[in-house]
């Protein structure tokens, strides 16, 4: 069982701290053995309250300590846990708990009127437990003190069950069409757990700084149950702003750290500006540092920036940093070459929610830039029907892949076949076992040619630019050739864009910017291939869609 962990850690460092969240809350420091006692008190609770084995009970709230305890209790409990997405409009809420046809639920104060009056008739066969003290609500408090006078009583606060019995169910958060049900058992999620900690060494000494939401799989499985199996500590963010992230790693002197590749983009734009801002002699000393270590690492492999931009990493939060984590969506080149000059490795996986997640990840002194690593122990990996350069979709076979998808046998049967799990994605692997993503099959566009033309690697060089703050990709027909070419949908920044009108005492009008937005993109496409450049593009007034891993719905579009 998955909630093993938690008490074999518990075991072994009873007074070790565990979870941090900001000043404020009823829980902000718990040790291990301070959290295992909890959760015992309210597994006892779910018990008492009737809930049968495998009964799902939901669980609504943003990243903080009551959310560990509430998915460990469910599991302790031989119920299975429902993690719900904290960015879900009020009616998925609702419509994703019917579905469920959950037996209770948990939430945060944050989330209280949006599950007001989930029972009954919606599934819910209990009121809400709430974390926070909410009139209507009961407590978790007073469900806390129930379980410990249970305890007393000689109540049962653990039910056992099978490794192949459902954990987890994760609806998936529906980027390329409607959500699914993807059911995970104790043994997909334990053994990815297991096999993650073969390439990622954690130790009891590591601290994460927890960024992701925990519903997310890739967060609950690598960001909350690899660092408890060690016990390691794990501190949650306050928030996704980037002033509060950087207080947070320097106050928690993080040596962990698992985002994805836009919250690195923005925290190496930030020391970018940082450094950009400084006086000149102090920003010509950076930039010579800057390129002694870079030359350092290409020419020596001799990681030179933990010493000579010492000052900077300190800066940074990154002073401590040991394990820096990228997964979700493809991490750019330039952007983790920027952290290894700095002294920071930063190691791309790849997964997905119906493989527990992960599937890949790179390993310290063996990264290969542009590729996701190797796959994992116990995880094979092979291309079906490769192209002449090797590339086709990614199929993936192990105990970390899914049972299937929840009362959906049609849809299950369209990814699963002999064990193997179809991903959808599209990639290659090297001579050396190497894997390497290039996109999803559902978004190629091909020419007329037969070229193949990968949205995601277009994509990734536009975002090069200061002036194009987002870009989609897609194919779209020319009315006068009928011939499908490269197309951008794209979100400038508009701040850019003033400051660069004040600059030059320019009024700009639409066709001014997009003029300028033209220029770029051509300047940008240069480096591409001719039939992979973007021939046309539409300007948005609006940030894109997004998931709550920053990734673009693109079905939304």
């Amino acid at each position: 069982m998955i909630s093993d962990v938690l008490r074999q850690s518990a075991e072994k460092y009873r007074h070790r701290p565990c979870l941090k969240a900001s000043s404020g809350k009823d829980l902000s420091s718990l040790s291990y053995g301070e959290l295992d006692v909890l959760v015992d008190r309210l597994s006892a609770y779910i018990l008492a309250r009737g809930m049968g084995p495998l009964q799902r009970i939901c669980i609504i709230s943003e990243n903080r300590p009551e959310w560990v305890i509430g998915y460990m209790s469910v599991l302790r409990a031989g119920c299975t846990v429902v993690p719900l997405d904290c960015l879900s409009k009020p009616e998925d809420i609702r419509h994703l708990v019917r579905l469920s046809k959950a037996g209770m639920l948990f939430c945060s104060g944050k989330f209280s009127e949006q599950v007001q009056g989930l029972c009954g008739r919606d599934g819910v066969g209990s009121g809400p437990v709430c974390f926070d003290k909410v009139e209507g609500f009961t407590p978790l408090s007073g469900v806390l003190a129930a379980g410990e006078r249970l305890i007393k009583e000689g109540a049962p606060c653990e039910r056992r069950t099978s490794d192949d019995d459902p954990a987890v169910l994760i609806f998936t958060s529906g980027t390329t069409g409607a959500s699914k049900g993807v059911v995970l058992s104790h043994r997909n999620i334990s053994f990815d757990v297991s096999a993650v900690l073969g390439s990622i060494p954690l130790c009891q000494d590591d601290r994460a700084l927890s960024v992701l939401p925990l519903h997310h799989t890739l967060e609950s499985t690598a960001g909350l149950l690899a660092p408890l199996s060690r016990g390691a500590s794990i501190t949650y963010a306050r928030s996704l702003r980037s002033k509060e992230i950087l207080s947070d790693l320097l106050e928690c002197r993080a040596t962990v750290f698992i985002s994805v590749p836009l919250m690195y983009e923005k925290m190496a734009a930030g020391i970018r500006r940082e450094i950009a801002k400084s006086q000149i002699h102090k920003r010509l000393s950076v930039r010579l540092l800057l390129w002694l270590s870079a030359t350092a690492k290409d020419k020596l492999n001799v990681n030179a920036g933990a010493l000579l931009l010492r000052s900077i990493r300190r800066r940074a939060g990154l002073n401590h940093m040991r394990v820096a984590v990228s997964g979700a969506a493809p991490l750019r080149g330039e952007v983790q070459k920027f952290f290894s000059v700095l002294g920071v490795e930063i190691l791309e996986g790849y997964g997905l929610t119906e493989a527990a997640p992960v599937v890949s990840v790179s390993e310290l002194g063996r990264l290969r830039h542009g590729s996701v690593g190797r796959p994992i122990p116990g995880v094979d990996v092979r291309i079906l029907n490769p192209d002449a350069q090797g590339i086709g979709e990614i199929l993936v076979k192990g105990q970390n892949v899914m049972s299937g998808y929840l009362e959906s046998p049609g849809s299950t049967e369209d990814v699963l076949c002999d064990g193997w799990l179809h991903t959808g994605d599209l990639g290659r692997l090297d001579e050396d076992g190497y894997l390497y993503v290039c996109g999803r099959s559902k978004n190629v566009i091909v020419t007329q040619a037969g070229k193949k033309i990968f949205p995601e690697e277009v994509e990734a060089v536009l975002a090069g630019s200061p002036v194009l703050r987002e870009a989609m990709v897609t194919g779209k027909r020319n009315p006068i050739s009928g011939r499908e070419e490269v197309h951008a949908i794209i979100y400038p920044d508009y701040e850019w864009l003033q400051n660069y009108a004040e600059e030059r005492s320019l009024r700009l009008g639409e066709e001014e910017i997009r003029n300028i937005i033209r220029a770029e993109i051509r300047r940008l496409c240069v480096r591409l291939p001719d039939y992979k450049r973007v021939r046309d593009f539409t300007i948005r007034q609006e940030e894109f869609p997004k998931t709550s891993t920053k990734k673009i719905k693109r079905q939304a579009i």
